[in-house]
């Protein structure tokens, strides 16, 4: 008799300036289920500041806001980390520098700041393009993925309705790192398999 495997977390964050989308999906053989979010905004007043500024500060934000939303499922042994890695196809290099230096930080601060006592921690950066071809053959638009991500990931009723209720570039932020999440279970499952 095969015995089940106890349930992981894969905390997914889909970064930006604009909006950083935090997940935490629980997942075992049998569902893939989102179980907390949270969106981080960049604050007016930081705009005027200096580029190391902004992205220091927003990495902070963003890291003690994936604490708060970790903190009340995690523990030490069971858990892992996606993030969508920058789109490098950005018409705009300032824009690409900066998100490119919010990604660094964000897994610093990660690697850093939060106490990973797991010698088998795993932190994955996954290509866009790679997180739209696991959600849905061919190019996407947010409004697919958003279907895709409700299609394939278990999500109660109320934080559904919570999602929904937030600004559009929050929920798309949120379903964004819900596909990466996703992605992310699929990748392991794939390397797992591998091993085997």
């Amino acid at each position: 008799m095969q015995t089940k495997t106890e349930d992981r977390f894969v905390i997914a964050i889909d970064p930006g300036f604009t909006c950083t989308g935090i997940v935490l999906v629980r997942y075992n053989e049998d569902y893939t289920e989102l179980v907390n979010f949270a969106y981080v905004l960049e604050p007016p007043n930081m705009k005027g500041q200096s580029e190391c500024a902004r992205v220091f500060n927003m990495a902070d934000k963003i890291v003690d806001t994936l604490i708060k939303v970790t903190s009340p499922y995690v523990t030490q042994n069971n858990w892992s980390v996606g993030i969508e890695y920058i789109y490098y196809n950005c018409k705009n290099p300032k824009s690409l520098i900066m998100q490119s230096r919010l990604l660094q930080a964000i897994e610093h601060l990660i690697l850093n700041t939060i106490n990973i006592d797991n010698e088998n921690f795993i932190l994955l950066e996954h290509n866009p393009n790679t997180v739209k071809k696991t959600m849905r053959k061919g190019k996407s638009t947010k409004d697919e993925i958003r279907k895709s991500v409700i299609d394939k990931v278990r999500i109660g009723n109320t934080i559904l309705e919570s999602i929904n209720l937030l600004s559009k570039p929050a929920a798309e932020a949120i379903y964004d790192a819900a596909a990466v999440a996703y992605t992310h279970v699929k990748v392991l499952e794939e390397f797992i398999s591998d091993q085997q």
